[in-house]
């Protein structure tokens, strides 16, 4: 005899965030030579004279590069936007 498991309503806690909220754009780059394609998020560091410093962040642990979204939404708070964050979401890498 087979009983099947009631379906379950999904947890809105668990729904995917959404880049914008913590990062200027979210771009797809493709790598032909590769055969790869990444998510790239980047906020731009707001100064006037310089280049000003990106800090750089690659997902890790199987997550996607959202997984440094707080984190990069605190540290352009904290430098008041003077330092930027790209974040590398490079599945299959």
């Amino acid at each position: 005899m087979s009983r099947s498991k009631p379906r379950r309503t999904p947890n809105p806690a668990y729904t995917p965030i959404s880049a914008s909220e913590y990062f200027e754009r979210a771009v797809q780059v493709a790598v032909p030579a590769s055969s790869l394609d990444m998510r790239i998020y980047y906020t731009t560091p707001k100064t006037t004279s310089e280049p000003g410093t990106v800090m750089v962040c690659h997902h890790g642990a199987g997550f996607s590069g959202l997984s440094f979204a707080c984190f990069a939404r605190e540290v352009t708070s904290a430098s008041r936007g003077e330092c930027g964050v790209l974040s590398l979401d490079a599945r299959r890498h």
